[in-house]
Parts: C-alpha cells; structure tokens; sequence
C-alpha cells in the first residue's frame, strides 16, 4: 500500500512498482492534480487506486483518530524524523528544504 499526499508524477510512479493487489490511496497532490496510469499496469496486478479525505468523517470521528494517533505517538510506536532549529534560523531551514530530499521534517521552534 502507498499512501500518497503528493500525487503527480510520484502516483505515476508508485503504480509501477505496487505488488500485486495493491493500493494506491491519494490523500491530497501537493505535486499535481494529475497522474498517469498504465490500464496494463492496473489490470496485470489487480491495482486499486483510491481517494480519501476526511472531509466525510464526523468531529467525533476525527477526534478519535487523532486521539489514537497521538496515543502512539506518546509511546513512541509512532515517529516522523525531524530536527529542530529555532525560529531564528528560518532562512537556512527554507534553504535546507529547497535542497533536501525531505527525508527528515525541519520544524521551527519560536
């Protein structure tokens, strides 16, 4: 399963190399509205391309995903890579971030 917020030509890719049966779920194109799929490429390996937003969950719904989420978080079961610079150095973290490959989240701190 690739779970995408990018969409654009990283979809396209992902597509290419999905196992059989597997899911392409786009979450936002934050690289483009638009990707190309291979009818061949969807049909020899069963491919599901899905969309989703939570635009369709209740406040009660989203509350408790983000409850769970953060849950795992506090233990540690769940983690994004990130460094923290102070907010003073904002010029070299958008620099940082135009030249990386976004590997490891910069996040400001005031």
């Amino acid at each position: 399963m690739v779970l995408d917020p990018v969409f654009g030509a990283a979809a396209t890719a992902a597509s290419r190399v999905l196992a059989e049966r597997g899911r392409l779920v786009n979450l936002g194109g934050a690289s483009g509205d638009e990707a190309q799929f291979s009818s061949s490429v969807l049909r020899s390996r069963s491919i599901s391309v899905l969309g989703y937003t939570n635009s369709s969950l209740t406040a009660a719904q989203r509350r408790e995903a983000l409850g769970s989420v953060l849950d795992l978080a506090s233990t540690g079961q769940v983690s994004a890579a990130h460094e923290a610079l102070p907010l003073q150095d904002v010029e070299e973290a958008w620099q940082r971030q135009a030249g990386d490959d976004g590997s490891v989240r910069l996040v400001l701190v005031p």
